[in-house]
């Protein structure tokens, strides 16, 4: 007689569990939305630490690193008047020493993603406010791959994450050039990409956007002379600064 109790009692609390949840409605279907990232200089695959590429004044230059963070990454609505989460923060590092490494990019990927038409992504160019911090690296705060977790992606000097790193060697000398725009100021917001985009159940939706290097190293329509400009210190920060990032704003293309 017990052993019924027992069920009966919890029977009755199934129900009115049961009964407690709110009326949740049927799963809608989702799918999975991909980011694809490559690099080229000229139209060619750039391969970091071993190719070597022709600079507007016709001398070698080659890279060593390529990265830039992207913020506040949404899909928009066909309407363009509500947004679907992507990724709060991804660190696009593309300095890859292989060639089909390069060759294949970088990809991000989303699941979770409610089936249906968007209109559109946008995002915002460099670690925003809300992530920022001017009281230097936040050590401790973040783990593992977390795109935050990386040290050398933090400027001391500007109390401000990196948000972009275009980094090599120019000439016969092969000279060290670096530029980082590391300041709010320099933050970019709502780049927008209006294209049809459509999400399914049984396939991958994927983006996919290209940089062409020699695009990134252009100010007031020219190329930058690498042997006397070859960083960003307090006397150009906000303003070659500004320029490389508006650069990476208006070279970055989705194909």
């Amino acid at each position: 007689m017990a052993k019924y109790r027992n069920l009966l009692w919890i029977a009755l609390w199934v129900v009115l569990f049961a009964a407690c949840r709110p009326d949740q409605g049927p799963l809608l279907p989702t799918g999975i939305v991909e980011m694809n990232f490559k690099v080229v200089y000229d139209g060619e695959t750039v391969v970091f630490e071993k190719g070597s590429y022709q600079y507007a004044d016709g001398k070698s230059i080659s890279f060593e690193t390529f990265n830039f963070y992207l913020s506040n990454i949404v899909l928009l609505s066909e309407s363009g008047n509500a947004e679907t989460d992507l990724f709060d923060i991804k660190l696009v590092d593309l300095s890859d020493t292989s060639a089909v490494a390069a060759a294949a990019g970088k990809t991000f990927s989303r699941t979770g993603i409610p089936v249906g038409a968007y209109g559109g992504i946008r995002f915002d160019l460099g670690v925003n406010d809300e992530l920022n911090t001017s009281k230097g690296f936040p050590d401790g705060k973040y783990y593992g791959a977390h795109p935050l977790n990386h040290p050398d992606q933090y400027s001391e000097t500007f109390k401000s994450f990196i948000f972009m790193r275009v980094e090599g060697l120019y000439g016969d000398n092969q000279e060290f050039f670096r530029f980082r725009p590391a300041t709010r100021p320099l933050y970019m917001e709502n780049i927008d990409f209006p294209t049809s985009i459509l999400v399914t159940e049984t396939s991958k939706t994927q983006l996919s956007f290209e940089i062409d290097l020699k695009d990134i190293l252009e100010a007031d329509n020219n190329y930058l002379d690498l042997s006397t400009t070859y960083e960003l210190d307090e006397t150009n920060m906000e303003t070659l600064g500004y320029k490389l990032m508006d650069n990476l704003k208006t070279g970055l293309t989705l194909q």
